[in-house]
């Protein structure tokens, strides 16, 4: 599966970037065989203006300027089979090829593994695909202990603050109220029972412990 990226423009306040969506063939229980679009996004804790100003490719990619591809005969369909692409660039090269204006360029990224607007991104364990990508982490958190993370910083459920010692150990939103004590002092199992109650939005999946997610992480595999 290559990569297409949604959500790459530059703006003054975004929640998110660069993402991702990955379809999974997934069998649902009983009910044969389905796809579930999972959304995959650079996401910063919080809001930020994204300005990507930035004129070289990295990663031993190639710039082609928008008269090269046409040039060349690229169509807008063959930019979407690009590790580079995104609808962004597909809509823009479109227009080109119908107004001669506006002469943007992309980063052709040739390493495999590798993709991004810049071509900055590249997939760990050697995958050369996202759904490759996506498979081996799986595998890497069913094979290490639970705790372990292998790259970059793992998110840590910061909500509790400073009243809950659980050492050296980060705890994500599942380790709150999941019948097991994290905190020395047990308050990530407090007030549990006032979730039994908690009612969630249309476009989310209310959890059996009484959380709320977005319906795009129902069975998303994790």
């Amino acid at each position: 599966m290559h990569v297409i990226l949604h959500n790459t423009r530059d703006a003054n306040l975004v929640q998110y970037y660069d993402c991702i969506y990955y379809t999974n063939e997934t069998s649902y229980l009983g009910e044969g065989e389905g796809t579930v679009p999972v959304k995959y996004c650079q996401q910063p804790s919080k809001m930020v203006k994204l300005d990507r100003s930035n004129d070289t490719c990295l990663n031993n990619s190639t710039k082609l300027f928008y008269f090269q591809l046409s040039e060349l005969s690229i169509t807008p369909n063959d930019l979407l089979k690009w590790p580079s692409s995104s609808v962004e660039h597909v809509d823009e090269y479109a227009s080109y090829l119908r107004n001669k204006a506006d002469n943007n360029y992309l980063c052709n990224c040739t390493i495999p593994g590798t993709f991004g607007k810049f071509c900055e991104n590249k997939f760990y364990y050697d995958a050369t695909t996202f759904d490759e990508a996506v498979k081996e982490q799986f595998g890497q958190i069913r094979a290490n202990r639970y705790g372990n993370q292998l790259h970059n910083n793992r998110p840590c459920y910061s909500t509790l603050g400073t009243t809950c010692n659980s050492g050296l150990m980060c705890l994500d939103w599942r380790d709150i109220c999941d019948g097991t004590q994290q905190c020395m002092d047990g308050v990530d199992e407090d007030f549990c029972h006032l979730l039994e109650f908690n009612e969630c939005d249309e476009n989310e999946y209310r959890c059996s412990n009484g959380m709320c997610l977005p319906d795009e992480y129902w069975l998303d595999g994790t």
